[in-house]
């Protein structure tokens, strides 16, 4: 290697480098150059030589990545599959390749090089150059000169003893300085003034090191070069530079020692490239690959990157995620139809293949997660292009919709069932309201001029005028507030009157003019009813409570549910003991028919279903079996459809609860069980009732005999002439009988408080009061009796 100066022959002289005593300039050069192409290309680089005996190479030999070319190209693999690059330096019978770990702009300089030397190399491997031809060398100055000018490299000594670095022109241009001085020599110290604040500390004295040890170093720095424009002072001599003109270079060096005869030597010559272009381009990639890396880890769908065999190769964060891997190296590999079975599968691999004809395709299906958690998702695969505008990659993106999804089918499935009736949307330009198909049905619209658009009032009007303030009301307040809408109404349909619900959403803009506000009408019919026969029940206990009349429980509970079922009529009665009749009670009324005792072989062949406990439900009495040939009784009353439910308490028929209609009617499972619960809730009171009178009758009977016998008592304490007494618990006297007076001589107040045993002889006190204790404790009196003498009036016993 050799630094080419302009100028004198005497510099150039100078700076020429002597060439090698065993080993050609071309080789040397090879050397070189291949150091070069390993700093561009991936740390390595080989030059390998194929013809017709085969595959040898020319350069790097021993290294890792001449043998890995060389395998390429011995079994004639494509370029695009080998694990190296292979750049083509010559083509023909003899194939010259520079094999790299990877292309670089900065490449194309280094082909170019080798292009030139590959004549001279291959001459130099048949013969050995003898030394001494002046006229050889000169050749390769020349080209050496060409080459430095083509390929934009500078060449330069450095004497780590003297600390002084010389070079030619193009490394006195990369550092800002003029050539002469470069020819010269300049102190290794101002060189290093140049680098960048965070560069500086990379030379710490380690090349010499690696120079004395190796035999060579590399490095890469950043330098701050001032512009062209300097100030100069009057004496001719450059002024200091201003940082504001200073551009930034990379720099890329790398250095040999100069003689190879000579390891402690301590002068190197090398080469100095100017890499800037090419390391804002990798830093421009490597942001570009950081943003793309973060871009794809903030997206919360799932993107799996494909090869041509349509296996992963990569996933990104929110795959991991959605997918609940632990690692992305789960998937590493593995086909991605792999991922879905059944009908999915069938459709990702179509999707695969189109992907691969170079066209996108979409698809929807089910596939399982790393933990078995099944997930609906919507996919979308592309192809990715190279620059030969072949496919290279293949593109999955999968977003997760399964909330969406279910959310769908569970519309799907309410529309289905009928559970929603309709939706609408208010149109405030035009304040008019639209509505589908199943909305016109509902109101009895027509479903093109629904469609269309209506005036609210036409709405209103479909309603059952008993909702309709209640539904003005609510559109109003959210047109005006915004807000959720909701409110209930009864409508009229060929099925009979049916509730519905409307739910809705007012969005307003800055204006509070309505900008969307979109509704969906459910048919909440059989819920509304059991809600309301719920409460009715609640008011049937209520009022039955209030009552103590059977008859006004009756007419309570045959009110109530004509009201819930819109019946024309209801009753009960009470079932006879051999249950053929009942009785029902009360004044005959529009809604109470059938008054009075009614026997059941008048109106039909149904009294042992009755009396197995079983609901009879008649939807027309002139065409239903059980009552052919009793059309005039029922029309007499009036009865078209009826219901009998009947009640059993203790295995007794006992009563019998019936609603009427004037029309035919088919009798819901919801009816009958609303009837039950009347009817059981009406005996139950009207038998509580019963009861409860039945004691009232029997408290009065029993308070006039206690007032008779307590007459008979009062008439005996004041007639009879045998001593009566009440004594207390504790034995004092409370009351005597007025024969006390007569024949003992004491009046009740004398006596009043004394103990039992006052007036007994002494003798008899033990045993009176014994007596008396023997009571208390629950021992019978004596059935002899009990003889005791007791004090008179004038201190005379006598004898009791």
């Amino acid at each position: 290697m050799m630094d080419l100066v302009e100028g004198t022959e005497e510099a150039s002289g100078a700076l020429m480098l002597p060439p090698a005593p065993a080993v050609g300039r071309a080789s040397i050069l090879c050397v070189h150059l291949l150091a070069l192409a390993a700093a561009e290309g991936g740390g390595e680089a080989a030059l390998l030589l194929r013809d017709a005996d085969g595959v040898r190479v020319l350069g790097g030999e021993g290294s890792a990545i001449a043998a890995e070319g060389a395998a390429c190209l011995m079994d004639g693999q494509s370029l695009d599959a080998c694990t190296v690059r292979l750049l083509p330096v010559r083509s023909g019978a003899v194939e010259v390749w520079l094999c790299v770990r990877r292309n670089a702009p900065a490449l194309e300089h280094v082909l170019a090089l080798c292009a030139l030397q590959v004549d001279d190399l291959l001459r130099e491997r048949a013969a050995t150059p003898q030394s001494g031809e002046h006229e050889l060398v000169e050749r390769m100055q020349l080209r050496m000169q060409r080459m430095a000018d083509t390929a934009d490299v500078a060449f330069y000594r450095c004497d780590f003893a003297t600390r002084m670095v010389t070079g030619d022109a193009r490394f006195a241009s990369l550092w800002g300085l003029p050539p002469e001085r470069l020819a010269v020599g300049v102190p290794i110290d101002e060189l290093l003034m140049f680098l960048h604040p965070d560069d500086r500390l990379v030379y710490d004295g380690s090349l010499e090191d690696e120079l004395r040890d190796e035999g060579c170093y590399e490095l890469r720095f950043r330098i701050l070069v001032s512009s062209p424009s300097v100030s100069v002072s009057g004496s001719g001599q450059a002024q200091s530079r201003s940082p504001r003109s200073s551009r930034l270079r990379h720099v890329l060096l790398r250095g040999w020692r100069e003689d190879e005869s000579r390891p402690d030597s301590r002068r190197s010559v090398g080469l100095a490239m100017d890499v800037s272009s090419a390391s804002m381009t990798a830093e421009a990639l490597r942001s570009s690959e950081a943003f793309t890396r973060l871009l794809l880890s903030s997206l919360p769908d799932c993107i799996h990157i494909l090869d041509c065999e349509g296996c992963i190769r990569f996933v990104n964060e929110g795959g991991i995620q959605s997918m609940e891997m632990d690692s992305p190296i789960i998937m590493h590999g593995l086909p991605w139809v792999d991922l879905w079975r059944g009908q999915p599968r069938r459709r990702a691999a179509l999707a695969v293949q189109t992907a691969l004809a170079g066209e996108t395709a979409r698809f929807q299906g089910y596939a399982m997660t790393m933990r078995g958690q099944r997930r609906f998702w919507d996919v979308a695969v592309t192809p990715v292009f190279g620059e030969d505008g072949d496919v290279r990659r293949l593109l999955a993106i999968g977003r997760d919709l399964t909330e969406a999804n279910q959310s769908a089918e569970r519309l799907q499935l309410a529309l289905d069932a009928g559970a929603i009736a309709g939706t609408w949307m208010w149109d405030d330009s035009a304040s008019r309201m639209t509505g589908d198909a199943r909305l016109a049905q509902t109101l009895g619209l027509d479903p093109a001029r629904l469609r269309e658009g209506v005036m609210p009032n036409v709405i209103y009007d479909s309603v059952d005028p008993r909702d309709r303030f209640a539904v003005v009301q609510a559109v109003t307040a959210a047109t005006r507030r915004g807000g959720k809408c909701r409110f209930e109404f009864r409508v009229d349909t060929p099925e009979g009157q049916r509730w519905f619900e409307g739910n809705g959403r007012c969005d307003l803009g800055d204006e509070g003019r309505v900008v969307r506000f979109p509704g969906i009408v459910f048919d909440i019919d059989r819920s509304k009813r059991q809600a309301l026969r719920q409460a009715a029940l609640v008011e049937l206990g209520d009022q039955l409570r209030a009552l103590d009349d059977t008859g006004m429980m009756e007419e309570v509970a045959a009110r109530i549910i004509c009201r819930e079922l819109d019946a024309s009529g209801a009753g009960y009665g009470v079932v006879n003991d051999d249950w053929t009749g009942m009785t029902v009670g009360g004044a005959p009324e529009v809604t109470r028919p059938l008054v009075g005792v009614r026997m059941f072989a008048d109106y039909g062949e149904f009294r042992p279903i009755l009396g197995r406990g079983e609901p009879v439900a008649i939807a027309d009495v002139h065409t239903d079996a059980l009552t052919a040939g009793y059309d005039a009784r029922y029309d007499a009353e009036g009865i078209v459809a009826i219901l009998c439910v009947p009640i059993f308490k203790f295995g007794r028929f006992v009563g019998l609860m019936f609603v009427c209609h004037d029309a035919p009617h088919t009798w819901t499972d919801e009816e009958i069980v609303f009837t039950r619960a009347v009817a059981d809730r009406t005996h139950a009171s009207m038998r509580q009732a019963r009861t409860q009178q039945q004691i009232r009758d029997l408290n009065v009977m029993l308070e006039e005999r206690i007032l008779q016998r307590t007459r008979e008592r009062d008439r005996l304490w004041n007639i009879a002439r045998d001593l009566f007494i009440i004594i207390d618990r504790r034995g004092y006297y409370v009351a005597v009988s007025p024969s006390w007076e007569e024949t003992q001589g004491y009046r009740a107040e004398e006596l009043a408080g004394l103990r039992l045993d006052a007036l007994c002889h002494p003798d008899d006190r033990r045993m009176v009061l014994d007596t008396f204790e023997r009571l208390l404790a629950g021992t019978p009196w004596p059935t002899a009796g009990l003889d005791v003498r007791m004090r008179r009036v004038g201190r005379q016993l006598a004898d009791l």
